[in-house]
């Protein structure tokens, strides 16, 4: 045998390599998604999300007009507190005590009578009142001449 003849069997005897058979991605059966129902779930889930968007724009702005409303009310109802407080304060002050007492036709007791709690004792003495003893507390001011 020649030596050409040698080597040709031991190329063939050796066992043929097999080469793993490439396949394009794009072409693979079963692993690409139809274009359609991608493209309806995407416009489904992006109406989705605005329309709960809109909803809660929308109560976001009707709360924030409730508030202001709320508000409003708040800033009368204190103004509405400042002028009670300023009257009650007004009425409240000695002067303005004296003058309703002496329309009511209470009149100023100078002689002041006290009666202690615990024992019940009454100090002072009694005098009776005509409301001419002290007219500047009582708002009436006698006549010129008149006490003479």
């Amino acid at each position: 045998m020649s030596a050409l003849a040698s080597e040709d069997v031991l190329v063939r005897a050796a066992p043929e390599r097999r080469r793993p058979r490439l396949i394009a991605v794009a072409d693979a059966p079963g692993r690409h998604l139809a274009n359609g129902p991608f493209a309806l779930l995407v416009l489904g889930l992006l109406a989705i999300g605005m329309v709960g968007h809109l909803l809660l724009q929308t109560t976001i702005m009707e709360q924030s007009l409730a508030l202001e409303e709320l508000e409003g009310r708040s800033t009368a109802l204190y103004q509405q507190e400042a002028l009670l407080n300023a009257e009650l304060e007004q009425r409240s002050a000695a002067p303005s005590l004296a003058a309703e007492a002496g329309r009511l036709g209470m009149v100023a007791n100078p002689y002041a009578t006290y009666v202690v709690i615990p024992s019940g004792e009454i100090r002072g003495v009694n005098h009776p009142v005509t409301g001419t003893e002290m007219p500047v507390m009582s708002g009436v001011v006698p006549a010129a001449g008149a006490g003479q």
